[in-house]
């Protein structure tokens, strides 16, 4: 997961405050509250964007999608995966695809934009798997078993497991509308036999 909040910018500061009670509420300080009867809120310190992108990026883009993007950096990190190392996994897989259906450079290239993509998007959600995992043997591991949060917990993942497999349909529809139907037959006969090969017996 990638944390950009009051009380800490990383897993490690915002899990120690949320433990030790600490708020992250204090004095306004962007921008002059005079005229203002409100003079505190939750805003975000400590953080620089150029920790997470360049200085033209940060530039060009608002506070809320610096933080978006500084979390989702996160979230791929503590998932382990890394950018260029993912995308060149994909396209390696791509090319060999490509192989098995006869595909065309320009169909590879369309097939590997779409699996970057979808594999973007999914990595924060591999985060947050992890996460739950984390929080389900911690509640289950407790002298009081708290039924509520182990039901808020479920009902967290069943969301979580939607929107996965809301992406990953999504990704499917567009790589088949890319593919030929013979070339989705071909697909759909080799991943019979793969399946086949690696059922539970």
């Amino acid at each position: 997961m990638g944390f950009i909040t009051p009380i800490g910018n990383d897993e490690e500061t915002v899990w120690s405050n949320m433990v030790e009670g600490s708020s992250g509420i204090g004095a306004i300080t962007r921008f002059d509250t005079t005229g203002f009867d409100t003079k505190i809120a939750a805003e975000v310190k400590g953080f620089n964007p150029e920790d997470y992108m360049d200085r033209k990026t940060a530039r060009h883009i608002g506070r809320y999608c610096q933080f978006a993007l500084a979390a989702s950096k996160q979230a791929l990190a503590q998932a382990g995966l890394d950018p260029a190392e993912m995308d060149e996994h994909i396209e390696r897989m791509v090319k060999h695809l490509a192989v098995e259906i006869d595909a065309t450079p320009e169909q590879q290239q369309k097939l590997a934009a779409i699996a970057k993509d979808a594999a973007r998007d999914l990595a924060p959600l591999r985060g947050q798997a992890m996460e739950t995992r984390r929080q389900a043997i911690e509640l289950l591991s407790a002298p009081n078993i708290d039924r509520g949060a182990i039901e808020v917990l479920r009902a967290g993942k069943i969301q979580q497991a939607d929107a996965a497999s809301q992406r990953i349909a999504r990704a499917l529809a567009d790589a088949a509308e890319v593919l030929t139907p013979e070339q989705r037959k071909t697909l759909a006969q080799r991943a019979a036999r793969w399946h086949g090969r690696h059922r539970w017996s």
